[in-house]
């Protein structure tokens, strides 16, 4: 205990010194390598406007920048959403008619609203509508539905209808894939009908994380050989009956999330199971178990994710030894699970594309017939190439171009016709 606790106070200390004027230019580092369209797409399947926003990208937290709202519009910093600027008040009607203070937060201490954002394939859980209290500068809690399997006549929750399982994202279709179900007693693999995901039985061989990530990847079981070590929001997904933990709970570390820093504010208090009922599916083995998500894309940091066995999230040195499940699924989101150039798209990481302007015209030369192409990511490069070639038939995808009409090609350029 003293040597964890010598190493999360070491951890939030070296948090707390990164902070500051340098953090602007840390967020430009770390996401040199990415186009503007990629960085785009992120923003855009987060559903973020603008504004600085932490995502998760090929495994790695990353800080990118969603640009900036229109105008008549600014960027609120809590929700990255654009905002249209209030606008002065206009003068009071010279009337006697009395004035309605109904939605005066100062005279009405809390309100009732309809919960929003409903996905597709969902149903409430339990209420579509909570009272509200302002606390002097906002309406709280928010009506801004979330997924979260524990029930609540306070919070606006909302889980898949039967038939449909959340990955993270929506509630896609689900077909039982026949594995027992996950009980502390039942013989691995099982499946979680929760979420789709299917579990291996615990690894009982310690290893460090990094060693951990590889046998998982390598690892053959039940006729299935696409296993991974779990991110952090799979591991959450086996809690029952801990409101702070399980999937959609207060806890703020995700990968889904975008947060797997531990610079969050109260992120030990709200990660951390006290009900005394609370369980897991895989068993309350008293082992703490590894997952895939690092505190940090740092070099210099260290530490990883584990669920301990009071089924709480703890940091551990990456290093260290420790047991594990191995976990794959149809259904789960994992844009961690996913190399660079490919996305999830919810069952399967596919080639990214990408729009290109044609490069290389030489001189005396038109395009033949398009001036940008649609490429698509082979693994190793864009294709087809955004460099042209001469060729005298048009194509709608390809990069090509030919001679004005006056001009000839002589292998090399277009030259004057004799």
């Amino acid at each position: 205990m003293k040597l964890r606790f010598f190493i999360i106070t070491a951890l939030l200390l070296s948090v707390i010194a990164s902070c500051g004027s340098g953090s602007k230019e840390t967020a430009q580092d770390t996401t040199a390598a990415l186009d503007e369209e990629t960085i785009s797409q992120i923003c855009e399947k987060h559903k973020v406007e603008c504004g600085d926003f932490m995502a998760t990208v090929n495994g790695s937290l990353k800080a990118l920048f969603c640009g900036d709202c229109e105008s008549g519009f600014v960027c609120d910093d809590a929700t990255n959403k654009c905002m249209k600027e209030e606008e002065d008040e206009e003068p009071a009607d010279d009337n006697d008619e009395p004035q309605d203070d109904s939605d005066d937060p100062q005279e009405n201490g809390s309100r009732t609203v309809s919960c929003t954002d409903l996905p597709e394939n969902a149903e409430w859980n339990i209420v579509s509508e909570i009272t509200q209290t302002f606390d002097g500068e906002n309406w709280l809690p928010s009506e801004k539905a979330v997924f979260n399997s524990e029930s609540s006549t306070g919070r606006c929750r909302f889980i898949c209808r039967e038939g449909y399982v959340w990955n993270s994202e929506d509630c896609v279709s689900y077909t039982p894939s026949g594995l027992p179900k996950c009980r502390a007693n039942v013989t691995k693999p099982c499946e979680d009908p929760l979420t789709g995901l299917i579990w291996s039985e615990i690894i009982l061989n310690r290893m460090d994380r990094d060693n951990a990530k590889a046998y998982c990847d390598d690892y053959d079981e039940g006729g299935y050989n696409d296993w991974h070590l779990p991110n952090v929001d799979e591991m959450r997904s086996v809690i029952r009956n801990c409101s702070k933990m399980i999937t959609g709970g207060e806890c703020p570390v995700s990968e889904s999330g975008g947060m797997t820093s531990a610079s969050g504010s109260n992120w030990m208090t709200s990660c951390t199971c006290s009900e005394s009922e609370a369980e897991s599916i895989l068993g309350n083995w008293h082992k703490t178990l590894w997952t895939s998500s690092l505190t940090s894309d740092s070099p210099i940091i260290i530490y990883a994710w584990t669920l301990d066995s009071n089924l709480s999230l703890s940091i551990e040195g990456k290093n260290s030894d420790g047991f594990f499940h191995c976990v794959r699924s149809d259904y789960f989101l994992r844009d961690d699970h996913c190399g660079k150039h490919y996305t999830w798209d919810g069952s399967e990481c596919i080639a990214d594309t990408r729009k290109t302007e044609c490069k290389g015209l030489p001189e005396n030369a038109q395009w033949n017939s398009v001036s940008a192409i649609t490429q698509t990511w082979n693994g190793t490069y864009w294709e087809p190439s955004e460099f042209g070639s001469y060729n005298t038939a048009s194509s709608s995808y390809e990069c090509r171009f030919k001679c004005y009409e006056e001009f000839t090609w002589d292998g090399y350029e277009c030259v004057l016709k004799d």
